[in-house]
């Protein structure tokens, strides 16, 4: 796949996290506009669904972070390679387990009939993902460093939104269901701590990540075209797992409500508030003209009362009923 769009729009001089965050911004913005990962990020998917997607995803990082470690020595890989701090793939198991109510292990979600169903009858988007993977591993493993670029960072932005949003659609309390989301602690030298990281804590594992990958690549203009390249392929490839996740199942719709007038009720009520706004003003308006008129004539003797009974006839004649 040729970057070749991309840099011309990119100042390769730049640091590699500038490089990768301007040359991916558009792809960026598509996958992210997609339907399916709106239906994911929003909580929207069925429940069975969203598992599914967490299996996808948990052998995603699975090969992701094998392979990372397989290559941590080397010196593009090294500055950001901290397991304790980003692997996701023992998280995704607990969520995983804990949303199928089996056993917090490997081995019991995997013999899920929707996990079987996966492995057995891959999609060809999953397929294409894992196997990309596979082959960085064994041929180009610095390439790595866009995958983990992609994945880690969204799930350190974005993620931290759908966290909430994913407790909320699946009536999910405290962690439970969404270990996933959550970060450790980054404490010198980029070494996590054993709890979670808050939204300021979270940024400042972003910068140092960000930093790391700009120490690993150095002014390497070739690793930087490369990991452009690689981080363009992995936006594509997350886009056809999202085009084939399965739209969420139609919701029960509530009967429209209607008024005996046969009107609609959004309708009638808007009608209402426009009717109630001419009252207001016409009742403003008459009720300076009445005013404009007793002053002018005066309200004295039995003709300043006649003339009374007659302002209070005719603001009650003028002023329209709602």
């Amino acid at each position: 796949m040729s970057t070749s769009h991309a840099e011309a729009e990119v100042d390769m001089t730049q640091p590699a996290s500038l490089i990768l965050k301007a040359g991916t911004m558009k792809i960026h913005e598509e996958v992210e506009k997609s339907k399916g990962a709106t239906h994911l990020a929003r909580g929207e998917l069925d429940r069975e669904e969203y598992i599914r997607c967490l299996m996808m995803f948990w052998h995603i990082y699975h090969s992701l972070e094998e392979g990372l470690a397989a290559n941590a020595n080397d010196n593009v890989l090294t500055p950001t390679y901290n397991p304790a701090l980003f692997a996701r793939a023992s998280a995704l198991s607990s969520d995983i387990s804990f949303l199928l109510g089996v056993s917090d292990d490997d081995s019991s979600w995997k013999t899920h009939p929707t996990h079987q169903t996966l492995i057995s009858s891959p999609s060809p988007a999953f397929r294409a993902y894992v196997s990309r993977l596979t082959h960085l591993v064994e041929e180009e493993p610095r390439r790595l460093l866009a995958h983990s670029y992609i994945r880690y960072m969204g799930d350190l932005s974005g993620g931290q939104v759908m966290k909430r949003n994913i407790r909320k659609a699946y009536g999910l309390v405290d962690k439970q269901g969404t270990a996933f989301y959550d970060f450790g602690v980054t404490g010198s030298e980029g070494q996590s701590k054993p709890f979670t990281a808050n939204m300021g804590e979270v940024r400042r594992i972003k910068e140092w990540f960000r930093d790391g990958i700009d120490a690993g690549v150095g002014n390497d203009v070739g690793v930087k075209e490369a990991l452009l390249d690689e981080a363009t392929r992995a936006f594509v490839l997350h886009k056809n797992i999202f085009d084939e996740i399965k739209a969420p199942s139609p919701k029960t719709q509530k009967p429209v409500a209607w008024t005996p007038s046969s009107m609609p009720l959004g309708q009638e009520l808007e009608s209402s508030k426009a009717v109630s706004v001419r009252s207001v003003l016409a009742f403003m308006l008459v009720v300076g003209l009445a005013r404009f008129i007793i002053v002018v004539g005066g309200l004295s003797g039995s003709q300043g009362y006649a003339k009374l009974e007659a302002v209070h006839a005719w603001i009650i004649s003028t002023v329209p009923s709602t």
